[in-house]
């Protein structure tokens, strides 16, 4: 028996403990055995089902400087402990951070089917950037634009980067709901009142995970799901819903980062301010799905020439003008609609459209519209019906 208690202590002294399921009011000659341990080289953590446990629990963790835990079962606590060193070892020798480890859930969910607890880590990952939302101070001064508008992309990255994910690897329609559902949940009005500049902002969240399925929907040429995402999800904000206008509306950077420009005094000679911004403060979301930031460039190029062709199509004038607009070099643009051209009517993209008609009636009316805006901009006049010749 004595070898037994000085293993037992040898235990105690040379490792952490994790407890959970034991109420220490009983075992007094193990909690006696944990009070003789001196050794403080590794934290101890108690896990108790909704913050309760003993007093002789809370006594010997107070001697230990524990760590309190609550709110999950033993069952429950240790699965959520595998899956995330599970997470972390397919990092394995590059840096990981808590963003990795759900983006490797991600992958896991994605791969086995694993709806359920894709559906709950989705759900909790907007929850945060709701909660994050919430906490705007929308009526006080903001001294730098640019530092909080960084802020809100650099909270909603991680959240961005599951939507790519389940966007660009998963199939059905359990997918693309889960991604409609997250779009309509961030469309409510969390701010009402308060600066206008900021209440417009507290959609940004919103605008960048739409950016980051619509980008990786096209990259896989899933103009279906693409098109879902513009007209399906509903808007829970109160004068869309009202005008019936649809949600990617809403979404448009005009409207969210209304004077950037003037906001931020880096983007005053822009001619694009909100696209040029846009583009190079969200690739991070795109680091699972684009290994290049070229291959990255042009599904954003290609993905605001069709957002601009959808607004287009509802005749909503809303002055967006894309920074594809103002590049001298645009064989991205005719590339990819000259090899549509020779598939007819067995193209894709034209799923997104009724047919090579509307497309090409699309490209005339927003050249129209875009070249009267872009030229008072600085840009070049564009004729975008040559594209589809």
């Amino acid at each position: 028996m004595v070898g037994l208690k000085s293993l037992i202590k040898d235990v105690f002294e040379d490792f952490g403990l994790i407890i959970s399921g034991w109420s220490a009011t009983w075992d007094s000659g193990i909690r006696d055995l944990m009070y003789s341990v001196q050794s403080r080289r590794y934290s101890w953590y108690w896990n108790a089902l909704y913050d309760n446990i003993s007093p002789e629990a809370k006594e010997l963790l107070e001697f230990r400087d524990g760590t309190l835990i609550p709110g999950d079962t033993a069952d429950s606590f240790f699965s959520q402990i595998k899956e995330n060193v599970e997470a972390i070892e397919m990092q394995r020798f590059q840096h990981t951070d808590e963003a990795e480890v759900i983006v490797n859930k991600t992958k896991k969910y994605i791969k086995s089917n694993n709806y359920v607890d894709l559906n709950d880590l989705l759900i909790k990952e907007t929850n945060k950037t709701i909660e994050f939302i919430k906490k705007i101070e929308a009526s006080s001064e903001v001294d730098d634009y640019h530092e909080f508008i960084t802020e809100i992309i650099t909270f909603t990255t991680p959240l961005g980067r599951v939507i790519s994910l389940i966007s660009y690897y998963g199939e059905g329609n359990f997918h693309s709901d889960l991604i409609i559902k997250t779009f309509e949940r961030l469309s409510q009005e969390f701010i009402t009142s308060g600066l206008e500049q900021k209440i417009k902002l507290q959609h940004l969240p919103l605008t960048l995970v739409f950016y980051a399925a619509g980008l990786s929907y096209f990259s896989r040429e899933r103009f279906r799901d693409l098109n879902n995402i513009f007209y399906k999800p509903s808007s829970e904000e109160r004068m869309l819903k009202e005008r019936g206008i649809p949600l990617f509306e809403q979404l448009c950077l005009s409207r969210i980062l209304r004077d950037l420009d003037r906001l931020i005094s880096s983007y005053e000679r822009h001619f694009a301010p909100q696209s040029k911004f846009l583009s190079l403060n969200i690739y991070e979301m795109f680091v699972d799905v684009f290994p290049t930031e070229a291959e990255y460039q042009k599904n954003f190029d290609l993905f605001e020439l069709t957002l601009g062709l959808k607004i287009e199509q509802q005749g909503q004038l809303v002055n967006y003008i894309g920074m594809f607009h103002f590049k001298m070099d645009k064989s991205t643009l005719f590339n990819f609609f000259s090899k549509g051209k020779a598939m007819g009517n067995q193209w894709d993209y034209l799923q997104l459209f009724q047919g090579e008609e509307e497309l090409t009636s699309l490209l005339h009316s927003y050249s129209e519209t875009f070249n009267k805006y872009g030229v008072l901009a600085g840009g070049n006049r564009t004729d975008y019906t040559q594209l589809y010749k």
